[in-house]
C-alpha cells in the first residue's frame, strides 16, 4: 500500500447563520484538510457538526443554516497520514 498524506490547516473564517429570523455574522476557527469554503461545507462533516453545536445547541428547533462566507487566515498546522 502507498501512504497518502495531506496537509491540515487552521483557518480563521467568517460565517453567516440564521437564528430567530435574523442573519448573524461571526468570526470563528476551523481545522480542516479542505482548502475552500465550499469543500468545508460539503465534505467536512465534523467541522460543520461542531459549528452547528456551537451556534445552535441541542434545543434549537428552527431551521439551521450555516455558511462559511470568507476565509480570513490560513495556516498549515500539520500533515496527516492514512493508509
Amino acid at each position: 500500500h502507498k501512504r497518502m498524506s495531506y496537509p491540515i490547516y487552521y483557518y480563521e473564517v467568517e460565517i453567516a447563520y440564521r437564528k430567530n429570523k435574523q442573519t448573524l455574522n461571526k468570526q470563528t476557527w476551523v481545522v480542516s484538510k479542505h482548502e475552500t469554503a465550499s469543500d468545508m461545507m460539503t465534505k467536512d462533516y465534523k467541522t460543520m457538526d461542531r459549528l452547528n453545536e456551537e451556534l445552535y445547541g441541542d434545543k434549537y428547533k428552527g431551521e439551521r443554516r450555516i455558511v462559511i462566507t470568507k476565509i480570513i487566515t490560513k495556516k498549515k498546522v500539520g500533515q496527516s497520514q492514512f493508509l
